[in-house]
């Protein structure tokens, strides 16, 4: 295991990586640099990477405990499988996409130490040249699930926050944000069982953060904790894949939380269907760009 004084592990740094081997280097070195005020682990795990990351974090990182699946376990199930073996207070989920540039672990601790009734916040991300990240949204709706960053409604009206969640100066209240880093109490990830292991990538955090609420706890968006999300670098190869996974996490989301909406659940599916259809046409043209 990485840490050698378990009982005074404050934060377990959780990621999951899968042929990100380069950026989960750079994520490391950056964790090492910049997080300091609290005691800490990292637990890292491999999605059975072809391109050598495993070998690379034994050999050059060998105080981070390395757990290597033969498959790909998806997001939520590796993460659920981390935290059973991190002891940590608070878990801190970090995509291998990202770079920490200051000890934002300890802005998010200290706010979660203040504040009991909140079970998770998440950072403010930015891409390489600073430009903001949306990551905080609305819950899922028939109706506003149409104006996600994936319709093609929301580049006709990007005004409108019916879904996507605006850039907030201050800490603010949401329904659900991405765990691309995003820090959750122990107690309250334990509480509401870990992540659905249904979800194999994308609204799995939705799930959770809805589950949170039906406990009566929050989620906060912390600006303060600026962390630099590298976006897309981790899936540019395979985006096919991406929005594959995407659509049917969206349609397994529908399913759990509107069961009896059969009509309203065929229209959205049937939608889904062919926007993943048009998208996987369109990749030739994007990549030519």
């Amino acid at each position: 295991m990485a840490s050698s004084n378990k009982r005074d592990t404050v934060l377990s740094v959780i990621v999951v990586s899968h042929n990100t081997r380069k950026l989960t280097a750079y994520l490391v070195a950056s964790l090492h640099r910049h997080v300091r005020a609290y005691p800490k682990e990292i637990c890292i795990v491999d999605n059975n990477s072809r391109d050598g990351s495993a070998w690379y974090l034994r050999k050059h990182h060998p105080e981070i405990d390395l757990v290597e699946s033969r498959v790909n376990l998806g997001f939520g199930r590796a993460v659920n499988l981390a935290a059973k073996r991190c002891t940590g207070r608070y878990l801190w989920l970090l995509n291998s996409d990202c770079l920490v540039k200051s000890d934002v672990a300890a802005k998010m601790v200290e706010y979660l130490e203040g504040h009991l009734d909140v079970a998770a916040v998440t950072s403010r991300l930015v891409s390489k040249d600073g430009s903001f990240q949306a990551s905080c949204r609305r819950f899922p709706t028939f109706g506003n699930v149409l104006f996600s960053r994936q319709s093609p409604l929301s580049r006709l009206l990007p005004a409108r926050a019916d879904y996507t969640l605006p850039d907030f100066d201050s800490p603010t209240l949401v329904d659900a944000c991405a765990c691309s880093s995003t820090m959750i109490r122990r107690e309250h990830f334990e509480k509401a069982g870990g992540f659905d292991p249904r979800f194999f990538m994308y609204c799995e955090d939705t799930d959770l953060c809805a589950r949170f609420v039906a406990f009566g706890l929050k989620v906060v968006y912390l600006p303060e904790a600026e962390v630099t999300h590298l976006w897309a670098e981790s899936w540019r190869r395979n985006s096919w894949m991406r929005y594959y996974h995407h659509h049917r996490s969206i349609a397994k989301y529908f399913r759990k939380h509107f069961p009896c909406n059969t009509i309203k659940l065929g229209l959205l599916e049937l939608m889904l269907v062919l926007g993943l259809g048009i998208r996987i046409l369109l990749l030739p043209l994007r990549r030519r760009r």
